[in-house]
């Protein structure tokens, strides 16, 4: 085939443009279906609960709680949707927490 013959061969496009699912194994824990325990109405409640009842980080005892945290980490064990495993943080000290795990 010359350049000329390639140039005039229609190209599509569109297979490239499609999002591409990754393997499974590929796939972060906390992306896949069986792990999306965050959006059920059961965390939100808990979630909420937390945020009212400990309106201080417990984590730095300074900046107001904007997220329920888990003490024992799900990926370690520990309950999702059990109260006693929750505690009110900020987000900088939550996600600092996640990251040190």
């Amino acid at each position: 085939m010359t350049c000329g013959t390639l140039l005039a061969m229609p190209m599509r496009l569109d297979h490239a443009l499609r999002p591409q699912p990754m393997p499974d194994h590929r796939v972060p824990r906390h992306r896949r279906p069986d792990q999306r325990w965050w959006s059920t109405p059961e965390w939100r409640k808990l979630r909420r609960q937390v945020v009212i009842e400990e309106p201080v980080c417990r984590i730095c005892g300074v900046a107001p709680t904007t997220t329920a945290d888990h003490i024992v980490p799900v990926d370690a064990g520990g309950a999702v949707l059990d109260r006693s495993n929750l505690q009110g943080a900020c987000g900088p000290c939550n996600s600092g927490k996640g990251a040190m795990a």
